[in-house]
This record gives C-alpha cells, sequence and structure tokens, in this order.
C-alpha cells in the first residue's frame, strides 16, 4: 500500500522526502475537481512548501528553498482563484498561509473558526508570550509522544533552551526515538556549548553538512585543539570552505539575541579566553556578540581586526556586517552629536566592491542603504530580482517612483508581515490622512509582532512621526503611544539595549514618565563601558537645566572610564565629562589617548570627537581643525575616502568652518534623491499643470492607464491632491485678511481699531453716551451704521470677485480628489482574498467615505460664501 504524501511529511524531517510529498500533493491538487478535497490538499502542499522552504534555507539548500518559495506563490495563487473564498475550508487554507506569511494570530483565528489548530501549526506561536508557547507546546508533544511531528519537538526543545532547561530539552531530543538528523545535531550541539562540552558539540556539529554547523565546528576547533587527531577519518572537520551557504551562516547574526543565544557566545567566548588562540574567526563571533548586543564602538573594533586578516572569500560576509554595524551607529540619535555616516558609507561601499554574484539580497540592502545616506540613485538604478521586496520598495522611493514603490509595498507586506514595510504603507496611508486604514496596520503590527522590541519600537517611531500617537488604540481609551511603552517596557524588562532604546524614543517625543520609568530600570541593567557611556548619555538628555552637574551621571562615566578600552569610546566619555562641566576629567582622557600627540594615528571621527569637546581652548581647537583637514587631505589624495570624500568633508565644515581646504573642485553638496524623470513625476506634473490652468481638460489626465491600473497610483494622487487642496485652502484663507482698500468698513479693517471709520465710531458713541438726550447724536450713528451696512457689502462683493478664480481652482481640485476617492477600491480590490489585503481595503472603503463627506461640507460652505 502506497503511503499518502503528507502522512509521509509528517513522519519524517529530511528534505529528499519532503520534496517528494510536496510533488504528490501538487499532483494531486491539479486532478481533484471535488472541491472540499481539493482544499484539503491544497492546504497540505501549502504546509509542505512552508516547511520544506524552512528546512532548506537552515540546511543551505538555496536550489530546493527557491523550488519551495515558488510552489508556495504557486498555491497561494491557486487559493487565490478559488471560486468560493468565504468558505470555512477555503478559510482554513488561508489560516495556513498566513501563519508562513508572517501573520500567526490572525492564522490561527482562521484555523480555529474553521475547527482545531493542526498539531503541525503550533509552533506558530510568535506573538505569544514564551511561558504561552512552552505549555501549548509541551501538550501536544507529550501527546503525539516521541515519534510525533519533529519540528514539533524541535520547537519545544529550543522554547526549553530558551528558558535554560537545557537538562529537558537534551532529555526531549536524545530520545531512542528522535531521528538524530541534522536538525537535531544543531540543537544538541548548541546545548553542550552551553555547557562547556566541547568535544561534544564538535563531534555533533561535524556529523552534519550544514553550512552553519560546518562553521562553528570550525569555530570550535579553535579551543579543541586536539580534535582533529582524536576523530575518525571521515568525521575530521574538513576545512572551512567559504561558498554562498557558508557566508550566509558567517555573516548571520539573528535577530534580537535571547538568553539562550547570549549564553552560548559568552561560553565560547570565556572558552577562547582560556586557549591560546589569536584567531580572525575569533574576533568576528566577538564583533556579532557586541552587534547583537548594540555595543556598536565594540563591535567595529572586532569586526575591522577580522577583515584584516581573514581569507578573501570571507571578506564580503565581514565587510557587509562592519558596514550594517556602523548603519545602525549612524542612525541611532543618543550618538547624533557624532556622525558616523561617512565612515558607514566608506564601508558599504567596499562590501558592495567585495560582494560576488551571488549575493544579490544583501547587496541590495547595502546599496538602498547607500542610496539614501549620500542621494546617490545609482547605486538603485537598477535593483536585482532577486533583493527583497522590501528593499526594492525603499530603491522605488529613492528614484521618486512612490507610487509604484505603494504597489511593491503592499505585496511585500502581505507575504512577509514585515514592520518595516508595515510602516512605510502607514506612512503613504497618513498622507492622504486614511487614518483607519493606517490604524489598523498599526494595529496587526501589535498583535503579529508583540513580542518583538524592535518591530515596536520601530513602528512607534513611525506612528509619532505620522501623528498617530494620540489615535485612541483599545476600548480603555489609551492611546497608541502609551500602547507601545506598556508593551515595551513589559518585553525590555530584562534587556538592556531595548529598555536604553525606548527610553530614548520616550525622551525624544515628550514622554517623560514612561522615560524615567525605563532609565531607573535600564541603569540597573548596564554593564560594561558602551552600555555605562549610553546610560550617562540618556541621563544628560532627560536633565532639566545643562548648566546643573548630574553626579549620578559623572559616577556613570567614571565606570566606564575604567572598563573602556576602545578610543574612540574613550573620547566620548571625555566629551561627556566635559558637558558635565568636569573639565580636568576630560582633558586627562584626552591626554591618556595621545589626541595632543601628533604621532597618534586618530581617524577621522575620533578628530571629531576631539573637536566637539568644550573643554578645548582655541588655539587646541584651531590645531586640532587643522590636523583634521590634512588628515582628510592625504586620505583624499590615496583614495581611501571612498567615491564620497564630501561627507567627511562636509561634517568637518558643519563642526570647524575655519578649515581650508586644499581639496579644490571637490563637490561637496548633495545630489537629489528625487529622479525628475520619473514616471511618477511626469503624472503629478501633468496634474498639477492641469489644475492650474482653468481651460485645460482634466479628462486625459484622470482617465490615463495608470489610474485605472494601479492602486499605488491612485493612493499616491490622492495624497497629491489632498495636499494641494490643503495649499489652495490655506491661500484662500490668507487673502481675506489682504483685501485692504482704502477705507475699510470697522468690522473687516485689521488695523486694531486705528482706521478713518473706526475712530469716527468711537467719536459718535462718545457723543451718544455723552448726552442720551440729543436725538441727532443718536441720528447720525444710526446713519453710520446703515452706511456700514452697504459698505460691508461692497466689500464683501469685492472681496468674492477676488476669491473667485482660488475658490473655482479649489473646487476644481476638490472635484478631481473626489473622483479619484471614488475609484480608489477598484474591481481587483474587492475581488482580493488575501485576508490581510481583505481588511486594509475594508477600512479605506470607511477613509473614503468620510473624506467624500468631508469634500461635499467643503464644497457646501465655498459655494455659501460666494453667494452671500
Amino acid at each position: 500500500m502506497v503511503a499518502d504524501p503528507y502522512d509521509a511529511f509528517l513522519g519524517s524531517a529530511d528534505i529528499v522526502t519532503w520534496q517528494a510529498s510536496l510533488a504528490e500533493l501538487i499532483t494531486l491538487v491539479d486532478a481533484t475537481a471535488d472541491a472540499p478535497s481539493r482544499l484539503r490538499r491544497l492546504g497540505q502542499a501549502i504546509t509542505v512548501s512552508g516547511y520544506l522552504g524552512w528546512l532548506s534555507l537552515e540546511a543551505g539548500e538555496p536550489a530546493v528553498q527557491q523550488i519551495a518559495d515558488d510552489a508556495f506563490a504557486s498555491l497561494r495563487d491557486r487559493l487565490a482563484g478559488e471560486e468560493q473564498p468565504g468558505t470555512d475550508a477555503c478559510q482554513a487554507v488561508w489560516g495556513r498561509v498566513l501563519c508562513w506569511e508572517g501573520f500567526p494570530r490572525l492564522g490561527r483565528s482562521l484555523l480555529v473558526e474553521a475547527g482545531e489548530v493542526p498539531d503541525e501549526y503550533t509552533v506558530f506561536g510568535q506573538d505569544r508570550p514564551p511561558v504561552a508557547r512552552l505549555a501549548l507546546l509541551r501538550e501536544r508533544v507529550e501527546r503525539l509522544g516521541a515519534r510525533g511531528f519533529l519540528p514539533l519537538a524541535y520547537q519545544y526543545a529550543w522554547e526549553l533552551v530558551g528558558i535554560g532547561a537545557l537538562h529537558e530539552a537534551r532529555s526531549v531530543l536524545a530520545a531512542p526515538d528522535v531521528d538524530q538528523s541534522s536538525l537535531v545535531l544543531g540543537l544538541l550541539g548548541m546545548i553542550d556549548e552551553q555547557q562547556g562540552c566541547w568535544e561534544e558539540a564538535l563531534a555533533r556539529y561535524m556529523r552534519s553538512g550544514w553550512p552553519e554547523h560546518r562553521h562553528r565546528a570550525v569555530m570550535l576547533s579553535v579551543i579543541v585543539p586536539d580534535a582533529d587527531a582524536d576523530a575518525d577519518a571521515d568525521a575530521q572537520a574538513a576545512p572551512l570552505e567559504f561558498d554562498g551557504p557558508v557566508q550566509r551562516a558567517a555573516r548571520c547574526v539573528g535577530g534580537e539575541m535571547d538568553q539562550a543565544e547570549f549564553a552560548r557566545c559568552t561560553a565560547f567566548l570565556n572558552a577562547c579566553l582560556w586557549q591560546p588562540v589569536d584567531d580572525w574567526l575569533i574576533d568576528l563571533e566577538l564583533g556579532k556578540l557586541a552587534f547583537r548586543r548594540r555595543r556598536h564602538f565594540e563591535a567595529d573594533h572586532h569586526l575591522r581586526r577580522s577583515l584584516a586578516r581573514a581569507p578573501a572569500e570571507a571578506g564580503f560576509a565581514i565587510a557587509d556586517l562592519a558596514s550594517t554595524n556602523l548603519s545602525w551607529l549612524s542612525g541611532t540619535s543618543l550618538f547624533e552629536a557624532v556622525s558616523l555616516a561617512p565612515e558607514a558609507v566608506t564601508a558599504g561601499e567596499e562590501a558592495l566592491a567585495r560582494a560576488g554574484e551571488n549575493e544579490g539580497v544583501r547587496t541590495g540592502a547595502n546599496a538602498v542603504w547607500l542610496a539614501g545616506e549620500t542621494g546617490d540613485t545609482g547605486f538603485v538604478a537598477a535593483p536585482g530580482e532577486d533583493w527583497a521586496h522590501e528593499d526594492q520598495a525603499k530603491a522605488l522611493e529613492l528614484r521618486g517612483e512612490k507610487a509604484l514603490a505603494v504597489e511593491v509595498s503592499l505585496t511585500s507586506f502581505a507575504c512577509t508581515g514585515n514592520h518595516r514595510t508595515a510602516g512605510r504603507l502607514i506612512r503613504r496611508l497618513m498622507a492622504a490622512r486614511f487614518t483607519q486604514a493606517a490604524g489598523y496596520l498599526v494595529d496587526l503590527v501589535l498583535a503579529e509582532q508583540s513580542q518583538d522590541p524592535l518591530a515596536l519600537l520601530e513602528t512607534a517611531e513611525t506612528v509619532y512621526k505620522v501623528g498617530l500617537h494620540s489615535r485612541v488604540a483599545d476600548v480603555h481609551g489609551s492611546d497608541y503611544a502609551a500602547v507601545f511603552f506598556e508593551r515595551i517596557l513589559d518585553l525590555g524588562r530584562f534587556e538592556f539595549k531595548d529598555l536604553v532604546r525606548a527610553c530614548d524614543l520616550a525622551a525624544r517625543h515628550g514622554r517623560e514618565d514612561h522615560a524615567e520609568e525605563l532609565l531607573l530600570l535600564a541603569g540597573s541593567r548596564a554593564e560594561g563601558g558602551s552600555e555605562l557611556l549610553e546610560l550617562a548619555i540618556l541621563r544628560r538628555r532627560l536633565g532639566k537645566d545643562p548648566a546643573d552637574v548630574d553626579q549620578e551621571a559623572v559616577a556613570l562615566l567614571d565606570r566606564a572610564a575604567r572598563q573602556s578600552r576602545d578610543r574612540l569610546e574613550r573620547l566620548r566619555i571625555a566629551q561627556e565629562y566635559a558637558f558635565q562641566h568636569q573639565y580636568q576629567r576630560a582633558r586627562t582622557t584626552l591626554e591618556e589617548e595621545g589626541v595632543w600627540a601628533l604621532e597618534t594615528d586618530l581617524s577621522h571621527v575620533e578628530l571629531i570627537v576631539a573637536l566637539q569637546c568644550v573643554c578645548l581652548t582655541d588655539t587646541e581647537r584651531r590645531q586640532l581643525g587643522e590636523r583634521a583637514a590634512r588628515r582628510l587631505a592625504a586620505d583624499l589624495a590615496a583614495g581611501r575616502l571612498g567615491t564620497h570624500p564630501w561627507l567627511y568633508a562636509e561634517r568637518l565644515r558643519e563642526l570647524w568652518p575655519e578649515a581650508d581646504f586644499p581639496l579644490v573642485g571637490q563637490r561637496w553638496s548633495r545630489t537629489s534623491t528625487e529622479d525628475r524623470a520619473s514616471e511618477w513625476s511626469s503624472h503629478a506634473g501633468e496634474l498639477d499643470a492641469a489644475l492650474d490652468d482653468p481651460a485645460a481638460d482634466l479628462g486625459p489626465v484622470m482617465e490615463s492607464a495608470r489610474l485605472a491600473e494601479s492602486f499605488g497610483y491612485r493612493l499616491a494622487t490622492i495624497a497629491h491632491l489632498r495636499e494641494k487642496v490643503d495649499e489652495l485652502m490655506l491661500s484662500y484663507g490668507r487673502l481675506t485678511p489682504e483685501i485692504i482698500t482704502a477705507d475699510p468698513p470697522v468690522s473687516k479693517a485689521y488695523d486694531e481699531g486705528e482706521s478713518r471709520r473706526a475712530v469716527q465710531l468711537s467719536e459718535l458713541w462718545r457723543a451718544c453716551l455723552a448726552d442720551s438726550a440729543d436725538d441727532r447724536a443718536a441720528d447720525r450713528l444710526h446713519a453710520f451704521f446703515e452706511e456700514e451696512k452697504q459698505h460691508v457689502a461692497r466689500w464683501e462683493a469685492r472681496r468674492r470677485e477676488l476669491l473667485a478664480p482660488l475658490r473655482d481652482r479649489i473646487i476644481r481640485a476638490s472635484d478631481a480628489l473626489r473622483t479619484v476617492a471614488e475609484r480608489l477600491i477598484g474591481p481587483e480590490q474587492e475581488r482580493e482574498p488575501h485576508p490581510v489585503l481583505t481588511g486594509l481595503y475594508a477600512r479605506l472603503k470607511q477613509d473614503v467615505a468620510r473624506l467624500l463627506s468631508d469634500l461635499h461640507t467643503d464644497r457646501t460652505e465655498l459655494e455659501g460664501d460666494h453667494r452671500v
């Protein structure tokens, strides 16, 4: 009897079996005519394709991963084409799709509505607290027994490792009936590392052929020098070949570091300290650990050391990490006084120069960042097909194609649930003031990524920037700002890096209550020079009076100075000493780092930090400035400043304008990121020209193929027209006070009662009040008011005459806005079956209805004002 392909999938955990099961299930989907049976098989095929993509990614099998991803996309399209998308059976399949696409909470809700969450979908609990995930997994694993679905047992063991239950996790994985596949060997190796069992961990990694395990095996061989001599010939670790999968493994730093990963890294590095080793791999591991803990100065030091000694084939992986690390540091507001953007750009260009042909995804992210930082759209002129959707959307925006960027962002968000893509869509929706739709996306991030501090922090930043922070978020009346900070505080209670980022966000947006609470918690978690320095900076930023000395901040700087070994970090400490009016300590630190010694080879950024110290004399500042200018000229001549050397000069000029740069003919101004020849710019220009010319026909623009076919163009056009209408309305309101005649009515004069008629009215009232029995005074006052009525009528007629052309332009733009808004949700959006996009379009309908109502009210007021 032939086994069912889905049963074969559930009973194994190897790529070959899963790939065969997927092929059979796709064949069954194509051959099944009965809708319920076809949907059941479709759901199974989607599950297998999702798991196959995950396992092939872990195993370093890009070809198989591509097959799985293509199959998943094809099956999702097949599901979208089903004739009855609203049935329970169809919604259950959509629930499976959503779990794989980054919406586990919404996906589970659809599965629950359709019956029950299958065991193989219990692993999708990223939105749940760790204890809740662990309890649910335990129940399923104990019910299914050792021969159950292996990825389920693997995820349960992973969660146990995350809370430190290493022995229990080992017992789950080492059970006799558990297949000792590479998947299991990797997790057992991690447990061995945390427990200091280096020989056992190395033996497990050497039994696996996965790139990550090959990388870890070579890493461990550094501290287990006799491993090759003791191992069997077949099990010895082969020399590390830096092919594509291994490069990705070496470069990968993962997401936010949990306690289990931190324990493994620190255990390995502590073991290195007991061994007489000095290897580039150790520096790489130190750099990755420091980066994940947001100790960026320390990470830069180790990554530069590793890059200098690593083999050429490892160069791109390390250079890309170094560039990413500096880009994070240059984008951190805590260090905004010291811009490292020039160094980050140079590092990014070096990484691109080292990239191979198969590094499209990473070069895409790097190129997009470089284009945004430098304004040079040449970096994104030709995006690669293998670029991530998020990077493709960024590239389109940088080239001025904001409408097409909306289309790509919608596709990307529906397929990944990426919070940064959600942020981009939120900004576009708020440009059109579609608050219901923007709030829907914020709610999705809050629900689906409730356990990810970075996603919450970055989304909170977006919410503040677009003005959504004060919008009510729940039935209790809490606004979005309060919800975000409470969630971040709950998640980051034990992580310094999360606390300090949240505190920084609160400080910048006036949430003093949250900032103080976060600062207190961060103070109890700070350790190491970098963290103590960050805490001192935060205390200064939260201080009430810059003239006051914060003794606690000074104590933090003292501790940081004792622990810090990095020169740039110590110069930042001297800078903070000076801000706290500890000038002698600042000067002592500068002297210890050799700032005054000409033989000290200070980098560009180190010279900048030294120049920023407020304890310098004018002579010292001039000498350092001239030294920085000479260093800049020398490195420019040697070609060490990359293709954008103006970034270095711009930074120095802002700080020391007196510098005499021997850099004649260099271009220092930023190039514009807006591509004037973009399709969107052409469309917007045509629309503006037609609106500004009363005789022009709006029909060709409003009936263009772009608006008819592209949702992104319609949304971007609505935002553009709303901005246009707002500008015209502002001009309409400002024009009225400027209509000043030689003798304005008293009620229309803007001269604070000093006009001729105002003075005349005052005299008439004085005469009338002085002698109330004088009928002639009352008659003259009455006659003045009768004349004033006629004067006001003439003034209003003149005002309407002057405002008529502007009013017509407002009505013309409003009519165009109404036309595009009515067409925003077209037939394609009405037929959209994807649950996430369906919810978004429903909210957009509400926003459009409100917009149309506002336009009707405004037009009624304008026409009424014109008839008065």
